[in-house]
């Protein structure tokens, strides 16, 4: 399989997560393919913190809160049942009142996309921690609309491709791309045996760009690599790949480079192949990020009023959310990856 070479980027699980203890606040900026390959590395590596913290609750099972509804804490459903008990405890039962819309968290994400997602998923597999991930789209109609920039990305897989200076970051990206292969294995092997609850988030077999794949499986192609041709004069013409890239790029002719894909146009002159680059299907690998994260209990907030409004700052940390409608998510650790 061939791959003409695109200017784009995937949100593949980039994380630049600063030191995340608890009632701290890392971000998970936007950013180019290459540097979103990194985020294999980055996070498994930051994350060590997060795992070694422990949660002030159990709210384990993938639990989906739809939309604004409220919902109580175990603390607050003792609380109640204690009011009903004497009328002296009406001061209590009205703090309770005003609470009700402060809801104890421990490790919460902004943003279902590819970042999001993968953070969850990481955190899950390695500790203790319960993580919820906060999302104003309906995951259940992104097969059919969404704005969320995961589904429009073009899956490249390929630092040789984007032609990255010699440096760490290059460095960084292709040992990234190299662990891609167990990291999409991990995803399927979940999502291939996930309950009722988690399956109806996969990606639907009847969709017309199926490509006679399983729900679960995300498209993942690592063979044949990437072709990115050349016209005269172009940046890719005169370019020379840095030492990391040098053994395997290779430079095709217009003849060769037309007999490898004779669709070319004709004023090709010739092209860089990038055998080991890659490519995924993001549609796919958000679909089954968000199953395996349901299947390992990540719990999930969406709907307009589940927007994340701003930050809840006191003492110079981070003290959780505030939600578009009102409610704040008081949480030991967050992670913003919302782009």
């Amino acid at each position: 399989m061939i791959f003409l070479l695109q200017r784009t980027w995937i949100r593949v699980l980039l994380l630049t997560l600063l030191t995340l203890t608890e009632d701290s606040v890392a971000f998970s900026p936007s950013s180019s393919a290459a540097a979103s390959l990194s985020s294999r590395i980055l996070h498994q590596k930051s994350l060590s913190i997060l795992a070694s913290s422990q949660s002030n609750e159990d709210l384990s099972g993938g639990i989906f809160f739809d939309g604004p509804s409220d919902f109580k804490t175990s603390s607050e459903s003792s609380q109640s049942s204690n009011n009903s008990n004497s009328k002296l405890n009406r001061p209590a039962k009205s703090k309770s009142k005003r609470n009700k819309n402060n809801i104890s968290k421990d490790v919460v994400i902004i943003g279902a996309g590819l970042a999001g997602l993968s953070i969850a998923l990481h955190i899950a597999l390695n500790s203790d921690r319960q993580v919820t991930i906060i999302e104003k789209e309906d995951p259940r109609q992104q097969m059919k609309k969404t704005a969320a920039a995961s589904f429009a990305a073009a899956g490249m897989l390929a630092p040789h491709s984007e032609r990255l200076p010699s440096g760490p970051l290059l460095d960084l990206c292709i040992e990234s791309r190299n662990m891609y292969t167990d990291f999409v294995r991990d995803i399927e092997g979940i999502a291939s045996k996930c309950g009722s609850d988690a399956f109806q988030y996969l990606w639907k077999k009847d969709l017309e760009d199926s490509n006679g794949l399983e729900p679960w499986e995300v498209g993942y192609a690592a063979t044949g690599g990437f072709l990115a041709p050349a016209f005269a004069g172009d940046s890719v013409a005169t370019w020379s790949p840095p030492p990391q890239v040098q053994a395997t790029a290779k430079w095709l002719d217009d003849i060769q480079v037309h007999e490898m894909e004779p669709s070319l146009h004709p004023d090709v002159i010739g092209a860089w192949w990038f055998p080991e680059d890659a490519s995924v299907d993001a549609r796919r690998l958000t679909c089954a990020l968000r199953a395996a994260c349901v299947e390992r209990g990540v719990q999930f907030m969406w709907g307009d009023g589940c927007a994340a409004g701003s930050l809840e700052l006191g003492g110079g940390k981070c003290q959780g959310i505030r939600l578009d409608d009102g409610r704040i998510l008081s949480a030991n650790s967050v992670v913003v990856a919302n782009g």
